[in-house]
């Protein structure tokens, strides 16, 4: 999933309102050549990569899964109490490779990784008994690169230039410069490397130019200039997310489409380099955002199983699939329970059953970890995410305390107290499943209405919205907000400012543990990275007036102000809060947005100014 995204998101939640043209491109585009006949009618005809072996035909190496950002830096296959029995339950499958990402910052709090933290990453891979299959993140200078393929020599001898640059603000032209840079400095480095790309977002990519003939888009395009300047790849990698606001069962039918979406791209690697060469999957789930279903992990299993089996007649040298136990998507796409001791998810049990029978094998999949319940601690360092508990008892009830009372708003573009007893004003709004949204005047902010909803857990999305007739670049959004009744555990999406484009420019978010009492609010800044912001007193069950001053800008033109009852409880100037320099700011939503699914609250929302 890309890197976008907090468990990526990341690639990572952010990652899925890019994705939506995907249910308008699709694996099938008509418009598209046709691939070449003598694309591999199955997977025992593909090329395979260096160490990888046939697995009663099928190439091992399509069993393999990502090893991506630990949005918990506690808690993962990496290191900490999970690391172990993590790694042994994929060793005694026998998980064959694993991409894992090697970024030149961190996503979680950007600090430029050292030396031993990505030997850490390698050292997992190692202990896992897989191949290891290196990710260059799109971020990553050219020289930073170099360095990694230095470190690494001898340890990971395939590489991955950049993921999902076509969504990552980077163009055809400007990949084949990095590429045409890169490669072949690194191939003098390390003659056994292999080296290949472009890792777009699905099998064709954006920015595509239409003729009478067909399209070509960005994957096309870029092993067109890699062809004309001869600095060739070794293999070929994309995406696959098939699913996009499809229900659970529209969305289990596609696990099927796998093997069609590869064989548009085998064709296409036949057609422009008169040859055969690897072609992989390098990351694919079912959905890039995360619907409820994808936290059922029966549900889970079978997608996997029927994905596996699509892949095993691909033609497809390998496939990896989203992720291992990295909090993708806030855990729905773990295969292992990283707050649980590391147990597997039925996810990996269906996935590791699955390389069984495709081996042949009838030794038993994962052994049980040898410490299955460590408790992780109840109020983790700023910015870790608490680890999940049963949703069996509420929040600790909060000392009673005169309610804060809001400033009223002044006029703006748009503003609402909800004094008309509904959501009319609004543009829209959504309460999914059993979820409730509704004016009430038995606890208000300001006048005689506020807006009630109700956020269950496993029920989905409430929240009202204000689209803009135009987009703006600087924007201020006033609000008063009381939280209350909370139960459950995860992270909640309160505020989401959307771009002109549908991107995730900026929003607040609230993890918290209502076992634990644990609460950490943020402000997401548009550019994948998170701040911590200071909680007011008696936050829970009280009215609290929010300001939120924002300005979209790259590079360092970004900059937010968040204010809590009048004082500042975050900020930060000079940063990016956007990668594309012409976003706007075109829609706000309020409630819950994108939720995890086991979080439950009582939201109330009054005296919303957007200026």
């Amino acid at each position: 999933m890309g890197q976008m995204g907090k468990h990526a998101h990341i690639s990572v939640r952010l990652r899925a309102a890019f994705v939506f043209v995907v249910a308008v491109i699709g694996f099938g585009a008509m418009s598209l050549p046709s691939p070449a006949a003598n694309a591999a009618a199955g997977s025992s005809a593909a090329p395979l990569l260096p160490g990888e072996t046939l697995w009663n035909g099928v190439p091992s190496f399509n069993f393999g899964a990502n090893d991506g950002v630990n949005w918990d830096t506690h808690y993962n296959m990496d290191t900490g109490p999970d690391a172990t029995p993590i790694q042994s339950a994929l060793k005694a499958a026998g998980m064959p490779i694993i991409r894992a990402w090697f970024f030149q910052n961190s996503l979680v709090d950007n600090h430029a990784l050292s030396d031993a933290e990505q030997l850490q990453k390698w050292q997992a891979v190692a202990n896992s008994g897989a191949v290891c299959f290196a990710n260059l993140p799109t971020g990553n200078s050219v020289a930073y690169d170099l360095h990694l393929v230095t470190l690494l020599k001898g340890k990971c001898e395939l590489y991955e230039v950049m993921n999902e640059p076509d969504i990552e603000g980077v163009n055809s032209t400007q990949y084949l410069a990095f590429w045409n840079s890169f490669v072949p400095q690194a191939r003098a480095i390390d003659p056994n490397a292999k080296f290949g790309g472009p890792a777009d977002y699905n099998n064709q990519g954006n920015e595509c130019s239409y003729t009478s003939g067909g399209s070509t888009c960005f994957l096309q395009k870029v092993m067109i200039g890699m062809q004309a300047s001869g600095v060739l790849p070794d293999f070929v990698t994309y995406h696959w997310y098939p699913c996009w606001n499809n229900s659970a069962s529209q969305c289990l039918a596609l696990a099927g489409s796998f093997a069609s979406a590869a064989q548009q791209v085998i064709g296409w690697v036949q057609q422009i380099f008169g040859k055969a060469l690897p072609v992989l999957c390098s990351e694919w789930n079912a959905d890039p955002g995360n619907p409820t279903f994808m936290n059922d992990r029966n549900w889970d299993a079978q997608f996997v199983t029927a994905a596996l089996q699509s892949i095993e007649t691909s033609g497809l040298a390998g496939a990896m699939e989203y992720d291992i136990s990295q909090y993708g998507n806030y855990g729905a796409d773990d295969m292992f329970d990283i707050y649980n001791g590391g147990k597997p998810f039925a996810t990996w049990t269906g996935f590791a059953a699955e390389i069984a029978r495709v081996r042949g094998s009838s030794t038993p999949i994962v052994p049980p970890p040898s410490d299955p319940t460590p408790t992780p601690p109840s109020t983790p360092p700023s910015p870790t995410p608490t680890p999940p508990s049963p949703p069996t008892s509420p929040m600790p009830p909060t000392p009673p305390t005169p309610p804060t009372t809001p400033t009223p708003p002044a006029p703006g573009d748009f503003g609402d107290g909800f004094e008309s007893g509904n959501a009319g004003a609004w543009t829209a709004h959504q309460a999914a499943g059993t979820n409730t949204l509704q004016a009430e005047s038995a606890d208000v902010a300001n006048g005689s209405y506020a807006m009630e909803m109700v956020k269950k857990a496993h029920q989905g999305n409430v929240f009202v919205e204000e689209d803009l007739a135009q987009g703006v670049t600087s924007t201020n959004a006033s609000f008063a907000l009381k939280l209350s009744g909370a139960s459950g555990s995860g992270m909640m999406q309160l505020l989401q400012l959307r771009s002109s484009h549908g991107y995730f420019a900026g929003g607040l978010w609230l993890t918290y543990n209502a076992t634990t009492g644990y609460k950490e609010l943020e402000v997401y800044d548009g550019a994948y990275h998170w701040h911590s912001c200071q909680l007011p007193t008696s936050f829970s069950g009280a009215w609290h007036s929010y300001s939120l001053d924002y300005t979209l800008g790259t590079g360092t033109k970004g900059s937010f102000s968040l204010s809590i009852d009048g004082a500042v409880a975050c900020s930060a100037t000079g940063i990016a809060t956007t990668k594309v320099g012409s976003d706007k700011v075109g829609a706000y939503q309020f409630g819950s947005i994108g939720s995890d699914g086991a979080t439950a609250m009582v939201i109330k929302l009054d005296s919303v100014t957007i200026r």
